[in-house]
């Protein structure tokens, strides 16, 4: 198995802990046009439903590699991602910036990923931030680094993190904030049902409103288009102090082949009397 990009390194627990939680109610619709330029044009628009704010993106890949990975519209203007790849086997060329003409480009980048190397770096085109990273992995333990560079601060991190993983289960253990804060992840496939999963970091302070998060859950399919969540959240360094956490639920289904419904729902422990205190999220995804 090829190793992730140190970004994504322990991106296999993240997902279960944190896709279809929250409070979010929206409303999306995507679609794709006929073949433009020998690539289709997939359009994507989300409305939420409480404010009723909208944004539109579209995505667009030509068979020569090149690729406007997202083309973002809101109120705020217009943003793009793109990359190039087919330069050289698992080489991808990226770059992000504005539609307009103040800031056309903003950051360019760099990832390469075969079975035994994933690298990435990327800079701003200012030069005053940049960021570089490497994994290695061989017969399921993957090893990673990165550096962070900031003009004003010089290196401003040097995350690291090591993992050993296959089919069934992932663990990982990790550090970064210069060696001041330290992290643990792990999954474990219980059955072709149920797979649990743990995320935590801390700085090893416990004190009153320290920075501490510890996020415990599982994941149930319940049939071939329904899934089921259920997880124990607990982040902590808030000013009003110690937090005792919450209980999270969420389900997401495809009663239809182009309609996913997905909803959330919260119950903070220091109010769990208070029904009014509850949040809870909705969406509906059509395409």
């Amino acid at each position: 198995m090829a190793p992730p990009l140190f970004a994504d390194f322990s991106k296999n627990v993240s997902d279960i802990l944190s896709d279809d939680f929250g409070d979010k109610k929206f409303l999306k619709a995507k679609n794709s046009t006929p073949a433009v330029m020998t690539g289709k044009v997939g359009v994507t628009s989300e409305t939420s439903l409480s404010n009723f704010a909208g944004k539109l993106s579209a995505k667009w890949k030509h068979k020569s590699g090149f690729a406007l990975d997202k083309v973002a519209f809101d109120a705020k203007g217009a943003k793009y991602e793109a990359s190039m790849s087919k330069l050289a086997k698992g080489l991808v060329v990226k770059a992000t910036g504005k539609l307009n003409m103040n800031s056309p480009l903003d950051t360019v980048g760099l990832e390469f990923q075969d079975d035994m190397v994933a690298a990435a770096c990327k800079t701003d085109t200012k030069f005053s931030s940049a960021q570089a990273s490497l994994v290695l992995g061989h017969d399921g333990v993957q090893v990673g680094g990165g550096l962070v560079f900031k003009k004003d601060d010089g290196v401003s991190d040097y995350p690291l993190a090591i993992g050993y993983g296959d089919q069934a289960f992932f663990v990982a253990a990790s550090a970064e904030d210069k060696l001041r804060k330290f992290g643990i992840a792990g999954k474990y496939v219980l059955s072709d049902e149920l797979t649990l999963a743990l995320c935590g970091s801390s700085g090893l302070e416990f004190s009153k409103g320290s920075p501490n998060k510890l996020e415990l859950g599982a994941a149930y399919k319940v049939n071939g288009t329904t899934t089921a969540k259920c997880k124990y959240a607990f982040v902590d360094g808030q000013k009003s102090g110690n937090n005792p956490g919450s209980l999270e639920a969420a389900v997401n289904a495809s009663p239809l082949k182009a309609v996913s419904l997905v909803c959330g729902l919260a119950i903070p422990l220091s109010d769990v009397a208070s029904v009014g205190s509850y949040k809870y999220g909705a969406g509906i995804t059509l395409g």
